[in-house]
């Protein structure tokens, strides 16, 4: 069987105005003792999840009179019925035996969940990775990717089969999110696409920027693609506020963009 070659294109950071999906919005994590801005929906139920433990608490100002309801490891929030985009608020949550800072604001987002990160797995990552150059890294996070071997450290995420499916569509291909995942410490989320071509086509990586957020790597295992066969995406995006910094300058381009490659 002839080997698969993995074409790696490392991009700037300058790229990071292109088009964001409104599922990729659906995926927000937080550091333990650093307080974080985190735009949660207005309308919907938005979720906070504990990794590795339960919720011990949760402290926020009661005459807000947002709706908080901790169940085991995940907290439930919500904001009144009647509250507009830009309502803010501050929640201290306890998550095994460590204080995480969130400063809520309400948005017109679709339902966030919010990924409370492990303190352990944050040195670890730190400690591996320290030193490393940053196309170095993404080389790496590509390989693990692509050979589906990752560390303990790392958190991944099966998305479920009714968030495969992203907002923007292309003309030729079909395009699902398979996988997340993340590493924490480093602020580094790795993407796995399934693309499916509907004709006989060539791809290049800068075919799927519409896709990226703040892309350091994207990885496409071939050129040339046969019609109805899949073939694995890989896209490695700084996760640092992404969601929070592209969220309102996004959201009219999300608006006015049905499909990719329409003239």
């Amino acid at each position: 069987m002839k080997s698969k070659k993995i074409y790696i294109t490392v991009l700037l950071s300058f790229f990071s105005f292109l088009l964001i999906t409104d599922y990729l919005f659906a995926f927000v994590s937080v550091p333990p003792d650093i307080p974080t801005r985190v735009i949660m929906s207005a309308t919907n139920i938005n979720r906070v999840a504990c990794t590795g433990g339960e919720i011990k608490d949760v402290i926020y100002a009661k005459e807000q009179e947002i709706t908080v309801k901790a169940v085991g490891e995940n907290v439930f929030i919500r904001f009144p019925i009647a509250s507009k985009a830009g309502l803010t608020m501050d929640i201290y949550i306890v998550c095994n035996d460590t204080l995480y800072s969130i400063i809520t604001e309400s948005g017109n987002v679709p339902a966030v969940t919010v990924q409370l990160e492990n303190k352990k797995n944050i040195k670890g990552n730190i400690s591996v990775y320290k030193g490393v150059p940053t196309e170095e890294k993404a080389l790496r996070f590509i390989r693990m990717a692509y050979k589906e071997e990752y560390p303990d450290s790392f958190r991944v995420v099966e998305v479920k089969k009714e968030d495969r499916k992203p907002h923007i569509e292309y003309n030729n291909i079909d395009v699902l999110l398979k996988r997340i995942i993340r590493v924490e410490g480093e602020g580094v989320e790795i993407r796995e696409y399934i693309i499916t071509p509907k004709i006989d086509t060539e791809l290049r990586e800068i075919d799927f920027m519409p896709l990226a957020k703040k892309p350091l790597a994207i990885a496409f295992s071939h050129s040339a693609v046969v019609k109805n066969t899949d073939y694995r995406l890989f896209i490695v995006d700084s996760a640092m506020d992404m969601y929070n910094d592209n969220e309102a300058s996004n959201q009219d381009t999300i608006k006015d963009t049905k499909r990719w490659g329409e003239e």
